[in-house]
């Protein structure tokens, strides 16, 4: 979170009267303009993405569909791993309403071959499906819930050989250690009663287990994962509830799993009633803050739907915060969390079924980085069931992929690729004051990695309705007086991205316009300091100002909030003449009054901040 307010100083040269900024693009496309400041949306673009206040710009993220099996039917859950040890990922996924366990075979190492197996059939209502080292023997194994019991499925190399666990229905499973004597446990919970239960593998290769009882309080359980939620360094139990749709997780106070403690993360997923169905749970860091967070999506008959993630807050597992990343998403059942984009957060794959007419494949771009602003990538597919999406290197080309599971139409998987150019074209801006205008500089903050090009178009004129001709690109920002006419009433920008080493993309994060607003170039300087807002005014959050002196001397600007506290004071002493641009950043949502005072001289201005 900001707490402070940057500012940033140039001593430059003499400037112009005015100007206007973009910093934000957060709207997204459908304004051409005329509008009086750029805010957060713009006229049109290609292949570029838009982050949130504060945010930037980059070329966009495409998907490709691949199947790896088509047809149907799909699975109720699955699991990525590398089942043969050959080096690439396999899928392995639960199939209920067959009574089976599927098995798919990455023949190529890079998805685009499969071969698909059944390695356990009669199994009663596998809902559940869980991947680990079970016996210790430096392979993958299986475990599943059923409705007869645990069981899990022993990697023999040669084919799985069937164990079964414990006799208790269970809709959930998941594997950890949760005794702390080093080899894989289980857990597991139950739809059809109020059983949430451990297993103890007591030899540690899978051949004897001790069933534990955790608590026989939480009915209606779906799913169960297990994590160290409250960072005390042994493994805690969290399950979903449907029917009320919470979530709770059990601390395991005493590290061994002998004492439990249950704690309600959240005691309903949205509304203020239950009958949520919740079909989906995952665990992880969402926030970067080094403890374990709780995602979930689920939906109800009214329909309503959404896909939340709870925020351990102080780390301790003893305070939790809920926020949203869709609060609309009907037929929500699925839920997944990885970074998708290579920018070193931590975004969510999602999706929703067709109980209620929704089709939805996405992932959610996690725009603020701290999970609270989320963009929407819809991956295209029209799914009829599509449920439990997973997060793995599918094609073995060090970016992670979504893979997505179709009840009615098999499985299936994405990749992505970073588009390799893109444009943007800004609303036709009019600045106030109506008068004819000179268009002088345009300067931008931007990133530009090796092999990646960043330019910009400009275009002015006295009709909104026909702007003429773009400019030719150009990389330096500057002077843009050579390409426009002198005066013209209204401008337009257009910045253009090329990549030749994708996924790396140019990053643009502002955009400043100057202008004079007379029209009329190399007028002498005022004899008088001034203060002008060379932004708009509103500002989303930043805000560039011109302190004018025509001598050096003592100078100073102090900004002050609506109460009169004096909250930034980004020019003080001595000052050289000249003009001198100010930017002041992180202001909060308020009004303001800037106060410029020389030797014998004062003068002012207001300021209002909208963070959108």
């Amino acid at each position: 979170m900001k707490n402070h307010v940057r500012v940033l100083l140039i001593l430059s040269a003499p400037v112009l009267a005015a100007g206007s900024q973009q910093l934000d693009w957060s709207g997204g496309p459908g304004v051409p303009g005329p509008v009086t400041y750029w805010e957060e949306s713009f006229g049109s673009s290609s292949q570029m993405s838009w982050r949130g206040v504060g945010g930037y710009l980059v070329l966009t993220f495409l998907s490709v569909m691949h199947w790896i099996h088509s047809g149907g039917p799909g699975c109720e859950e699955v699991v990525v791993v590398d089942t043969d040890g050959d080096g690439d990922l396999d899928v392995v996924g639960t199939q209920a309403t067959w009574d089976r366990i599927s098995h798919w075979e990455n023949m190529d190492g890079h998805g685009g071959s499969w071969t698909r197996t059944i390695i356990a059939d009669s199994v009663d209502s596998p809902y559940a499906i869980s991947s680990s080292d079970i016996d210790g023997d430096g392979d993958a194994d299986l475990a599943t819930a059923s409705l007869s019991g645990a069981l899990w499925l022993e990697n023999s190399g040669a084919g799985w050989i069937r164990h079964q666990i414990g006799a208790t229905a269970c809709w959930g499973i998941a594997s950890g250690d949760i005794d702390s004597d080093g080899d894989i446990d289980l857990a597991s919970c139950n739809w059809y009663g109020s059983d949430t239960k451990w297993y103890e593998n007591v030899d540690g290769q899978g051949n004897s287990w001790t069933e534990h009882t955790i608590s026989g309080t939480y009915h209606y359980a779906t799913r169960v994962r297990i994590a160290d939620l409250n960072s005390d360094g042994d493994m805690d139990v969290v399950i979903a509830k449907a029917s009320v749709s919470q979530i709770v997780y059990f601390e395991n106070t005493d590290g061994v799993g002998s004492s439990w403690e249950p704690r309600v993360i959240c005691n309903t997923i949205f509304g203020s009633s239950g009958g949520a169905q919740v079909w989906a749970l995952e665990i992880a860091d969402l926030d970067k803050d080094g403890d374990i967070d709780v995602l979930t999506a689920a939906s109800d008959p009214t329909p309503l739907g959404m896909a939340i993630w709870v925020e351990n807050v102080t780390g301790d597992g003893l305070l939790w915060q809920k926020h949203s990343i869709d609060a609309n998403l009907t037929g929500a059942n699925g839920i997944a969390a990885a970074d998708l984009d290579d920018d070193g957060d931590v975004d969510v794959a999602v999706c929703s079924g067709a109980k209620w007419g929704e089709k939805l494949e996405a992932w959610y771009e996690n725009v603020d980085r701290d999970g609270i602003a989320w963009n929407l990538h819809d991956l295209g597919s029209a799914g009829i069931w599509p449920m439990d999406p997973e997060i793995a290197d599918v094609d073995d080309d060090g970016s992670p992929e979504v893979l997505v599971s179709d009840l009615a139409n098999g499985v299936r998987w994405y990749s992505f690729g970073r588009a390799t150019s893109g444009w943007l074209e800004s609303s036709i801006l009019d600045p106030p004051g109506g008068s004819q205008l000179q268009w002088t500089d345009l300067s931008w903050d931007a990133t530009v990695p090796p092999g990646t090009i960043l330019t910009f178009q400009v275009r002015a004129s006295d009709d909104p309705s026909n702007m003429g001709a773009w400019s030719p690109a150009f990389a330096v920002p500057g002077s843009i007086a050579p390409y426009l006419p002198d005066p013209a009433w209204y401008f337009q920008y257009r910045v253009n991205m090329v990549t030749g080493v994708p996924p790396v993309s140019p990053v643009l994060d502002k955009v400043l316009v100057q202008y004079d607003p007379v029209g009329i170039g190399g007028q002498p300087e005022s004899s008088e300091p001034s203060l002008t807002v060379l932004s708009g005014n509103p500002s989303p959050g930043s805000v560039v100002l011109d302190v004018y002196l025509p001598e050096a001397g003592q100078a100073s600007l102090r900004i002050y909030d609506i109460a009169g506290r004096l909250v930034e004071m980004p020019l003080s002493g001595q000052a050289e003449s000249g003009h001198h641009q100010l930017t002041v950043t992180d202001l909060p949502t308020g009004c303001y009054r800037a106060l410029m005072t020389t030797d014998g001289f004062s003068t002012e201005a207001e300021l209002v901040i909208l963070h959108r």
